[in-house]
């Protein structure tokens, strides 16, 4: 599944982002005949649907690539199974466009009010997963942002959208009940996810590592060390930075193990888009100011 968004999302953004957000505030726009709304229009789709939209779609790849990585288990792999939940965010921003963009004048209607009930669970949800499964000490605040206000949007407007059109309990009840499949499948794909990571910890410096990978003039010269038992062939650079991660988890065990942590699941998945060597030879000497101040700082 992943293997199909994501090269959707990174290779095709910007068309697969504003064509859509483009269109939809058009609809509006043309109905009433009115520049203003389709400028209102897109400000409102690009905030309360193509950001939310690419927040839970590219939150994918925050999975870990090795078990031990995954700090809560299965549960860790969540990031991939919510997106069985996919059918009920889009009924959610659904009802957001009906509600806010196309400003239904019947916004009480029983499909937009339950649309904000389905996207109040499936949110906050997310972001308690969110904040469980990711570490406060050194992930700034900014990043839940999105996810923060979506769960708050829609758990405020869906109490009072279902407060002011007397929906009963009996329809809250079913559309709740509705999700459990997917919640189901959710779970069940998290778990699956899970078991088919690798049990050993790939390469342990992805980005640099693949730097290496660039044209021998640059990246070079090599020489061989022994590292963990086993023979491996490196550059100065990776040397450098395996020298600071060394003296680093003796001084600061709590703070190295933290950022070990984050870096294993965003460090592979920057890695695995280095795939030119005239790409690695860019990396390589990107890193390089990080490089010599850490051998000034020996």
């Amino acid at each position: 599944m992943t293997d199909i968004l994501l090269p959707y999302l990174f290779g095709y953004g910007m068309i697969g982002a504003w064509l859509p957000a483009l269109a939809l505030s058009m609809a509006p726009a043309i109905y009433r005949r009115s520049w203003k709304v389709f400028f209102l229009s897109l400000l409102r789709v690009v905030v309360g649907i193509t950001l939310p939209v690419y927040w839970f779609l590219l939150s994918v790849e925050l999975l870990p690539d090795w078990k031990g990585a995954c700090t809560h288990g299965a549960f860790t792999c969540f990031v991939v199974g919510k997106l069985w939940l996919s059918p009920f965010v889009m009924w959610a921003l659904a009802a957001y466009y009906a509600r806010v963009v196309w400003k239904a004048d019947a916004h009480t209607k029983t499909w937009i009010v339950l649309g904000y009930w389905v996207g109040a669970i499936v949110s906050v949800t997310c972001l308690i997963h969110g904040l469980i499964d990711f570490p406060r000490a050194l992930i700034p605040i900014w990043p839940f942002l999105v996810p923060i206000l979506t769960a708050i949007y829609f758990s405020v407007v869906a109490r009072r959208l279902v407060t002011e059109s007397g929906l009963g309990f009996t329809k809250l009840l079913a559309a709740t009940l509705s999700m459990l499949p997917s919640w189901v499948l959710s779970v069940w794909y998290s778990q699956r996810v899970f078991d088919a990571l690798p049990s050993e910890a790939p390469q342990d410096c992805f980005v640099v590592t693949v730097a290496m990978r660039g044209h021998a003039s640059v990246v070079g010269p090599f020489h061989t060390i022994q590292r963990r038992g086993q023979e491996r062939l490196i550059n100065d650079q990776l040397q450098t930075f395996w020298e600071f991660e060394t003296v680093w988890a003796a001084g600061k065990p709590r703070l190295h193990r933290v950022a070990r942590m984050i870096y294993n699941r965003v460090g592979p998945s920057v890695a695995r888009r280095i795939t030119r060597r005239w790409v690695a030879d860019v990396v390589y000497l990107s890193l390089k100011p990080a490089e010599w101040t850490l051998r000034a700082l020996k």
